[in-house]
């Protein structure tokens, strides 16, 4: 006597095969980003192994550009101290921009030490889909950051300028340190000026 099998419930044709349908995955959204494996110093445009240490990546979804890797790196071709850089990749991994800093050096130091002093902040981005980030420093750390361009990739920015509720402050002690401080509950990062917390209020740091 035969057994009849059970038919598939209908309009789910995978039912048979014992499949289950999987979500699809959300696309990334514009201006966020993920810490991501260091590239390899030779796939930075002049760099190989021994002339370059890379000390930190993040992978980030460009607002025009679309997905990018942009790596911290010092680069020790022209100065035996080594000097602080940017590089920024396309999706292909090619080399696509390179951002120095100015008069910023590595201290000599590569590998781990490197990622000690040079780092993206964890989260890497806030709320202002900025890229945040730690560079060493004479006096520690001072605040620097990527902005996200509509006509290319990125431009490099700092609070080296003096905000105006500050500037007693600087005036009477011009050495004062800047660094990023906690997430506010805006969902900015905020910034530490002489042991004072500052808050982006949509167009500068502000005295909290």
């Amino acid at each position: 006597m035969e057994t009849a099998t059970p038919a598939s419930p209908v309009g789910d044709p995978s039912a048979e095969a014992g499949e289950v349908d999987m979500p699809t995955p959300a696309a990334p959204k514009p201006g966020s980003a993920e810490k991501t494996e260091n590239p390899p110093a030779e796939s930075i445009d002049g760099c190989d192994s021994s002339t370059c240490s890379v000390a930190d990546a993040v992978k980030y979804e460009h607002p025009t550009q679309g997905p990018v890797t942009v790596a911290l790196f010092a680069d020790f071709t022209e100065t035996e101290a080594g000097d602080c850089k940017i590089a920024v990749f396309d999706g292909g991994d090619r080399t696509v921009q390179l951002l120095p800093f100015e008069y910023l050096t590595a201290w000599n130091m590569r590998d781990e030490a490197l990622a000690e002093i040079f780092y993206f902040m964890e989260p890497p981005v806030d709320s202002t889909s900025n890229i945040f980030l730690r560079i060493p420093d004479h006096d520690g750390f001072v605040a620097s950051g990527l902005r996200p361009v509509s006509t290319g990739y990125f431009e490099l920015f700092d609070l080296s300028y003096v905000p105006e509720d500050f500037s007693e402050v600087f005036n009477s002690e011009p050495m004062v340190g800047v660094e990023w401080g906690e997430i506010d509950n805006d969902g900015n990062y905020t910034l530490e000026i002489a042991g004072e917390v500052a808050v982006w209020n949509g167009k500068k740091y502000v005295a909290q």
